[in-house]
């Protein structure tokens, strides 16, 4: 993928471990970084969703990391009840 024609734009899967939690997150990267800017999710919207601010982002140089900070169990529960979105 590319941002621009002298820009590439790299995705990185990553994962955050933490005794026994997994954060899921996603590392986007282009050949000439500034700098970075973390993105966390947790209520009512995830690292999947659309992300127009973190496109402009790197559009101008800067990495973005895309977090969420529910577990995908977690997310499943959230779905149903809607409880802990708040509850981070």
């Amino acid at each position: 993928m590319e941002d621009s024609e002298s820009n590439v734009h790299l995705k990185t899967f990553v994962q955050i471990n933490h005794d026994d939690i997994i954060l899921p997150g996603e590392l986007h990267r282009t050949n000439q970084d500034i700098g970075i800017c973390i993105f966390v999710h947790g209520s009512g919207s995830s690292r999947s969703s659309p992300r127009y601010v973190a496109k402009v982002l790197r559009s101008h140089g800067i990495a973005t990391f895309l977090l969420d900070l529910l577990t995908p169990q977690e997310e499943q529960i959230d779905e149903m009840t809607r409880h802990l979105r708040f509850d981070i």
